[in-house]
């Protein structure tokens, strides 16, 4: 994916997850932008822009969950995070335990510009718009659903 386009709709979606569940954290942000990085860091352990998972090979017979994965089988991991636990949006999670930007030698050599632009935008936009808030009803939203980073296609708002 072009460099822009995975950080934009991660805060686009950043942006409706703290207006929809978590307004509390939206208002923290703008009173106190040092909390910043511990909410990028809990919108990317509960948010996944990827539609797709990863594909790996096992390498050798393991058990995962109870089921056995055989050397040589490929297996779809799911980068997402199960919906009831959005409301344990904890501050201060170290280390915030997800795979946003991969994990070892798969790292996202980008993940740090888009932590910077995360942590700026989502910033910038609390200071800026204290009382922003949705101006429609999420289930009204449009999500992109054939392409593989997720998304909403506008996000209206009214402050």
């Amino acid at each position: 994916m072009p460099g822009h386009v995975s950080p934009t709709h991660m805060l686009t979606l950043s942006v409706l997850t703290l207006l929809q569940a978590q307004p509390a954290w939206y208002t923290k942000l703008a009173t106190d932008p040092g909390c910043a990085p511990d909410v990028v860091e809990e919108l990317l352990h509960h948010i996944t822009i990827k539609q797709y998972g990863l594909t790996r090979r096992a390498v050798r017979d393991t058990e995962v969950g109870g089921v056995l994965i055989r050397a040589g089988q490929w297996v779809t991991c799911p980068l997402d995070t199960p919906t009831d636990e959005l409301t344990a949006f904890t501050h201060g999670r170290r280390p915030a335990a997800h795979l946003a930007f991969g994990h070892g030698s798969h790292q996202c050599l980008g993940q740090h510009l888009s932590r910077t632009v995360l942590t700026c935008g989502l910033t910038a936009l609390a200071r800026r718009l204290p009382t922003l808030r949705l101006a429609t009803a999420p289930e009204h939203l449009s999500r992109r659903i054939t392409h593989p980073v997720a998304g909403v296609t506008r996000l209206p708002v009214n402050w």
